[in-house]
């Protein structure tokens, strides 16, 4: 929803060589601050593999060491036993024989209890040694991970451009100080004030996995808004269609469970060609109705091509909704949204616990577009007629430039958002395990600097999206190796 802006005047950069020292000093802290943070991290609960892994081998260990605690009970009561049987001293009762017999058997019965005894202290001994070998496996890749986080985190709480002050914002001016009482300015203020806002979430569709930073911060999101808008607006019109196709205007089933017909002759809702009958208030639904273009009326300036077209230009409500998706057009949303109102959002939005969108229609975290954006996976598997279509739609999305750059030659249903004091992008990247990333900045300027560097979080991304997938592999080609062993033994 990119608006007109007036041309940025480059200021001069006349920072002083203390100064510099001071901001990278400050970028010091920053990183170590960040290696502090991740090193106390806990790694069990964003390693499930391993959990897993872990949990069926102490299960074992936990099974074996109960049968060896129930046998060394056997052996301490055989043990007492026969200690009373070489006890006996009564000459007139006692058998001697049966007496020598009785100890010869229950000495060979404790020696073989303990021949037991210590084969199941050898299967817990190595039992424990795989456990032993899966936390070796998991510590290497979660070190390799460490660094990939260290480093990601570093590059969004230090390595974004700055932002460019606004010449035109007004300051309070103060008289003017004597020299003596002038204050050199603080370089970490100064910093901090032109450091862009950022916020990240990435999940792994298959595992789970997330990767957050300042994902809860509710943000301008600019024409992120418009995909779970469609979204919703997709899965209100698909519910209205099965409605129309399955049942009759008092509610009734038109069809038993096999599918057959419960009505006689015409199909009440369809006419001869199959097509929904839209009765009165029903209009808005049918799609393939002409919209036409008054910029008198419907101008609204920034992203889109509608803006462009001259008065009297036309287009279908379906084609409506391609051009909201394919160019982010600002005319064509809001005369969607003029249709439809806003009652599916807002269902959706409160179906998701969105944090934003309490504080305006426009506020979004990234925690929201993660939420939505699983979501909106899970629509697309089921590969519905409308599901495709919409994912078709956002993977040839414009300004591709972001995340489908970034990730190619994956393929990205994506979504991006650029106006004042935003610049982001979203999507559902569609790797050999699916994951979720959402990239929301202020960096209005947008450019090749800013491109770059969303870029190159964005791949970092990917690298540690790459290492949970060895990481996963690796601890399930352990895990059957050694149930594979344990199978064979047992076989």
């Amino acid at each position: 929803m990119r608006r007109k802006k007036k041309d940025p005047i480059k200021i001069v950069l006349g920072t002083s060589v203390g100064m510099f020292i001071c901001v990278a000093a400050f970028f010091g802290v920053r990183y170590l601050d960040t290696r502090m943070a991740l090193e106390q991290a806990p790694t069990e609960e964003q390693m499930q593999e391993l959990v897993n892994a872990r949990s069926e081998l102490e299960e074992m260990v936990s099974e074996k060491e109960n049968a060896l605690a129930a046998l060394e009970e056997q052996i301490v009561y055989l043990e007492e036993e026969l200690q009373k049987v070489k006890t006996i001293k009564d000459a007139e009762t006692a058998d001697a024989v049966l007496q020598a017999n009785q100890i010869s058997s229950q000495t060979a019965q404790i020696a073989e209890l303990k021949q037991q005894e210590q084969s199941l202290r050898n299967e817990i001994a190595s039992y424990k040694g795989k456990l032993e070998k899966l936390q070796n496996t998991a510590s290497e890749y979660w070190s390799v991970r460490a660094e990939l986080l260290a480093d990601l985190y570093t590059m969004l709480a230090t390595g974004a451009p700055l932002l460019t002050p606004d010449p035109e914002e007004e300051t309070e001016t103060e008289p003017p100080k004597a020299a003596e009482e002038t204050e050199e300015p603080d370089p970490k203020e100064i910093w901090e004030a032109q450091y862009p806002e950022l916020a990240l979430y990435y999940e792994d569709l298959t595992t789970g996995y997330t990767v957050t930073y300042n994902e809860n911060k509710i943000l301008y999101s600019a024409s992120l808004i418009k995909a779970p808008y469609i979204y919703a607006l997709i899965r209100e019109i698909e519910d209205f269609e099965y409605t129309k196709k399955n049942f009759a205007a008092d509610g009734s089933a038109l069809y038993d469970e096999s599918g057959n017909p419960l009505f006689s002759g015409k199909h009440p809702n369809l006419d001869e060609n199959g097509k929904i009958i839209y009765l009165e208030g029903e209009e808005k639904y049918d799609l393939s109705q002409i919209w036409t273009y008054d910029p008198d009326e419907m101008m609204e300036e920034g992203s889109g091509k509608i803006q462009y077209e001259q008065k009297g230009f036309e287009l279908t409500w379906q084609e409506l909704i391609e051009y909201t998706l394919l160019y982010s057009d600002n005319i064509a949303f809001r005369q969607i949204r003029n249709r439809f109102g806003m009652t599916s959002f807002q269902n959706l939005a409160k179906e998701q616990s969105f944090k934003g969108t309490p504080y305006g229609f426009m506020q979004l975290t990234a925690s929201d577009c993660g939420k939505f954006l699983r979501v909106l996976y899970e629509y697309f598997i089921t590969e519905s007629p409308y599901a495709v279509w919409m994912q078709d739609l956002m993977c040839r999305s414009a300004h591709s430039v972001l995340i489908p750059a970034a990730v190619s030659p994956a393929k990205a249903a994506h979504k991006y958002g650029w106006d004042e004091e935003s610049y982001h992008d979203m999507a559902v990247v569609f790797d050999e395990n699916p994951y979720v990333l959402v990239v929301m900045t202020t960096l209005e300027d947008g450019g090749n600097e800013v491109d770059s560097y969303i870029r190159s979080v964005i791949q970092q991304c990917r690298r540690i999206h790459t290492d949970v997938q060895k990481e996963r592999d690796a601890l399930a080609e352990k895990l059957a190796e050694e149930l594979a062993e344990q199978e064979k033994q047992n076989g």
